[in-house]
C-alpha cells in the first residue's frame, strides 16, 4: 500500500489517500476492513498501477506530524507501507533528523532505522530553474506544502495539466535546491 497522501481532521481522524497492489482485491480488502483503526473504505478507481482509494482511519495512539514539525523534517511522499511497516525518505539537516529518530526510538520501541544516506544534491548555488519556481511556488499556494496538506501531489498535477511523476520529481529537485542553499547560508544556528 503506498500512502499517496493524508488528511487530519478534527478528533485525531485522517483521511488518507492510499493506492493498494496485491494478488487479489479481496485479500487487501478483507485486510484492510478488519483492522480495527479503518472506519472505511472508499473506492476512487482501479487502474494497472493498482487501486486507489481513501481510507478514513480513526485517532492512533501516536501521530507522527507532531515529531516532524518540531524537528522541522520532511517526509517525502508518496511513502509506502508493506506488510505493517511503513518506510519513510526524511529530508532535512543530519543533526536534526538524527534527533528525530532518537526521540522516534524512544516513543516506538519497535521502530527500526534500516539506513540513513544522504540525498545527492544538486551543485551549491545552484537558483531554481523558472520552471522548477513556478511549480513549487504554485505547490505552495495550493497548500501542497501546508500541515495538513489542503491539496494531494494527484489532484496538484492534474490542476498544472502535468503527469504526477513529473511534478513530484520536479518539487524534490527544488526541495534539495533550498535546502542546500539554507544549509550553506552562513549565520548562527539555534
Amino acid at each position: 500500500m503506498d500512502v499517496l497522501d493524508w488528511l487530519q481532521l478534527d478528533g485525531g481522524i485522517f483521511v488518507l489517500e492510499v493506492r493498494v497492489r496485491g494478488p487479489t482485491e479481496e485479500s487487501w480488502e478483507r485486510e484492510l476492513k478488519s483492522n480495527p483503526i479503518v472506519e472505511r473504505v472508499e473506492w476512487l478507481n482501479h487502474s494497472e498501477e493498482g487501486v486507489h482509494l481513501l481510507l478514513t482511519v480513526k485517532r492512533m495512539e501516536f501521530g507522527f506530524m507532531p515529531l516532524f514539525q518540531k524537528h522541522r523534517v520532511m517526509r517525502r511522499r508518496p511513502y509506502s507501507i508493506r506488510h505493517g511497516i511503513a518506510s519513510w525518505v526524511l529530508i532535512g539537516p543530519e543533526s536534526r533528523i538524527r534527533a528525530l529518530l532518537r526521540e522516534l526510538m524512544v516513543r516506538v520501541p519497535l521502530a527500526r532505522v534500516e539506513s540513513i544516506r544522504p540525498l545527492k544534491a544538486p551543485p551549491r548555488g545552484l537558483p531554481l530553474t523558472r520552471r522548477q519556481e513556478e511549480l513549487f511556488r504554485k505547490a505552495i499556494e495550493e497548500g501542497y506544502f501546508a500541515v495538513p496538506s489542503r491539496i494531494s501531489l494527484t489532484e496538484l498535477a492534474r490542476r498544472l495539466g502535468i503527469s504526477k511523476s513529473t511534478l513530484s520529481t520536479s518539487l524534490a529537485t527544488a526541495e534539495l535546491r533550498l535546502l542546500d542553499l539554507i544549509r550553506s547560508e552562513p549565520g548562527p544556528r539555534s
